[in-house]
């Protein structure tokens, strides 16, 4: 941790914070750039902001880069956020998936789904998911499923929740316990909970107080 993150997250001490971080963009650093630019759209100046990202983004980092690129979106510039999104693409699917959902986030779903689906195909199990879900929720039940079922063998948990959802739609409740349990081994909340509300239905009240239980530990170890 920065001395510039100790000052603001620690201490609450956002002028120590800033001073910090300047001393180390004057120095050329760029992840202070980057907090610099954070701070200013802390206080709602998107042009202070976005500052900061250019001449940290300037110097190559990719994070600042995605940052500017959000700034960018989020102002309505989303042809300068798309240049600047498929810029740093590599291989990565990972980068892939970040850079899809930023471009999400500003609404630019056509460009998300090219990048998110450049994840998919390399294999990231975490796209499967995402992309999953914008598809069942625009009505492609079975390509959603397909994405589901091939996130689930690559263990991903969260897709075992979303298999199970749809088995238990179309009353299949023994098929959609099989999933929930698979997830629920690899401490999946919303399996967790799914399990609870099943033994609830059923009756097994102190079961589903332990689900219940469970999934908010879960949660908790999640969001550390």
């Amino acid at each position: 941790m920065t001395l510039g993150e100790i000052a603001k997250y620690e201490r609450s001490d956002l002028t120590a914070a800033r001073a910090f971080w300047q001393e180390a963009a004057d120095m050329g650093n760029a992840a202070a750039m980057s907090s610099l630019g954070m701070l200013e759209l802390d206080e709602g100046s998107q042009e202070g902001a976005i500052a900061w990202f250019e001449r940290a983004a300037a110097l190559g980092g990719i994070s600042s880069t995605l940052l500017l690129a959000s700034a960018e979106g989020q102002r309505g510039n989303r042809e300068r956020a798309g240049s600047l999104l498929l810029s740093i693409q590599d291989d990565s699917p990972e980068l892939a998936f970040i850079s899809g959902m930023s471009a999400d986030a500003y609404g630019d779903e056509d460009l998300a789904r090219e990048l998110v689906t450049r994840a998919v195909d390399r294999g990231y199990g975490p796209a499967m998911v995402w992309l999953g879900v914008k598809l069942n929720g625009q009505g492609d039940i079975d390509e959603a499923q397909e994405l589901f079922a091939k996130a689930a063998a690559l263990g991903e948990s969260e897709a075992e929740y979303h298999l199970g959802a749809f088995l238990e739609f179309r009353g299949d409740r023994d098929g959609a316990r099989d999933h929930y349990e698979r997830g629920a081994k690899a401490d999946d909340p919303m399996c967790v909970r799914a399990l609870g509300v099943m033994a609830r239905f059923d009756g097994d009240q102190a079961s589903a107080k332990d689900y219940f239980n469970k999934a908010i530990r879960s949660e908790e170890h999640t969001s550390e």
